[in-house]
């Protein structure tokens, strides 16, 4: 009979011994498969991370494909592509896109990349051009301003050097800047270069004020620059500086005018330029601001820049009674506190020029004795300084001058001079003669005058002669004192 499918169904006792197997160790083993997946997965990341780091970090390491050293300048004001991009252009990194991954990775724990001009060496890695701007070390570049020059000379060498950019906008006065080797790199303005040696300037000067002698004649900051332009420009020799600061200092104390001739060329030239002659008297008697023949005390500004050692030995003199010096024929001076004493050493200085005439005026003759068939020229003209009057400081021709000091007038060539230039016979060796005042020779009767090539046996006053190359006009007799 079959099955009604309406009559439920009997379960033999063999059916309902078979039991439904329990989910739960498949749940087991589905969990133990996920793990062990992602485990797999974490181990392929890490050996693909493993992998990628040991490529990047031979990349970034690897020597560049910059064949030779080379200077970079990476402008101010660009990000990093224009970074990348300049330095892919220029052949230090080989990828661009690489450099930025590598700057976009490290940016959190360095610093951003500096501007300016980078020295990047052969084969330079990319970890190493990255490092190397990071840290900011470009391309240095020294200017020196020696001591004693003028601010207008000063100025010029600022406008002249490349390296620096813009326009010289800020003031310079006189005095105002500390001449000294200054360092700056590519691109730094010329303005922001005057402003660092005036503020080094003013830290110096609040140094040495601060430890400043007591009893000084210069009672402000300002004042004692004036005098240390002074002193920078009578002697360059720095262990004179203290001495030579001392004198003035004297004089200043002593209500004495100063009379340097520095002063007189400044006053003449405004610093503006170098004076090409030597002082004439015309020069000491003209009345200018700056003319301490003419005036008291001190000029209105300073004369030039003075250095370091000028500004410390006039807040710091030597301790001396000296009024007097005078040039020592070797780059230096001779002192004297009286008058009496100065006579002694001007004559000194005097006879070592004459020796040193003579010496030339020989070594001339024993030349043209071996050059008999040539062609003689005149020798070049030398203008010896005068002795200076006993109430003067002596004239102190050194290599700061801006151009010969010497008191005494050019000597007159064979081409025509002016009239107010006097032609003057050597001084007399006698102190007294110091006092006598020269006769002038006209320019009109040097002109109508013989010349000599020796000194004839006799010879009338105011003939002109030629010795050692230069004409010299023969003395006319001194009336009696």
């Amino acid at each position: 009979m079959a099955d009604d499918p309406d009559t439920p169904r009997q379960t033999s006792d063999a059916e309902r011994d078979v039991r439904v197997p329990d989910a739960r160790p498949r749940r087991r083993a589905s969990v133990r498969s996920v793990i062990l997946s992602l485990l797999g997965t974490m181990f392929t990341v890490v050996l693909f991370a493993a992998v990628l780091g040991v490529w990047s970090y031979s990349r970034v390491h690897a020597p560049g494909p910059l064949a030779e050293a080379k200077a970079v300048v990476i402008e101010r004001g660009i990000g990093n592509e224009d970074v990348a991009a300049t330095l892919e252009r220029e052949g230090i990194v080989g990828n661009a896109r690489e450099f930025l991954v590598l700057a976009w990775l490290t940016k959190a724990t360095e610093p951003a990349i500096k501007a300016g001009e980078y020295a990047f060496p052969a084969r330079v890695s990319m970890r190493d051009a990255l490092t190397l701007m990071r840290a900011g070390r470009a391309i240095t570049y020294k200017l020196t301003m020696p001591e004693g020059w003028t601010s207008e000379r000063i100025l010029e060498r600022i406008r002249a050097t490349p390296h620096l950019s813009g326009d010289i906008t800020r003031a310079a006065p006189e005095g105002s800047l500390l001449p000294d080797t200054y360092l700056f790199q590519r691109g730094m303005s010329r303005d922001d270069l005057i402003a660092q040696m005036q503020a080094a300037r003013d830290r110096l000067l609040a140094d040495l004020w601060a430890g400043r002698a007591e009893g000084l004649p210069v009672k402000t900051p300002e004042e004692a620059v004036i005098l240390a332009s002074i002193v920078e420009k009578e002697t360059g020799l720095a262990e004179e500086r203290p001495r030579v600061a001392a004198v003035f200092l004297n004089r200043l104390r002593k209500r004495m005018r100063l009379q340097s001739d520095p002063t007189i060329i400044y006053g003449i030239t405004g610093g503006k330029a170098r004076l090409e002659r030597p002082i004439r008297r015309s020069d000491i008697a003209e009345k200018t601001p700056y003319n301490t023949y003419q005036i008291d005390g001190l000029p209105p500004t300073p004369i030039a820049n003075p250095g370091r050692d000028a500004l410390a030995a006039v807040l710091n003199p030597q301790s001396t009674e000296d009024i007097y010096f005078v040039a020592d024929g070797t780059g230096g001076h001779v002192f004297a506190a009286t008058l009496k004493d100065h006579r002694a050493n001007v004559k000194r200085w005097r006879q070592l020029e004459r020796d040193h005439r003579e010496a030339d005026a020989e070594g001339e003759a024993a030349g043209s004795e071996t050059a008999m068939d040539e062609p003689q020229k005149p020798s070049a003209e030398v203008d010896e300084p005068a002795p200076p009057p006993p109430d003067k400081p002596a004239p102190a021709p050194g290599p700061k001058a801006e151009a010969p000091v010497a008191v005494e007038t050019p000597v007159v060539s064979e081409a025509p001079v002016a009239a107010e230039v006097p032609v003057v016979a050597e001084a007399p060796d006698t102190p007294e003669a110091l006092e006598t005042p020269e006769v002038p020779v006209a320019a009109e009767t040097l002109a109508s005058v013989p010349v000599y090539a020796e000194i004839p046996a006799t010879i009338s006053p105011g003939t002109v002669f030629r010795i050692a190359g230069r004409l010299v006009p023969f003395p006319r007799p001194r009336p009696p004192r």
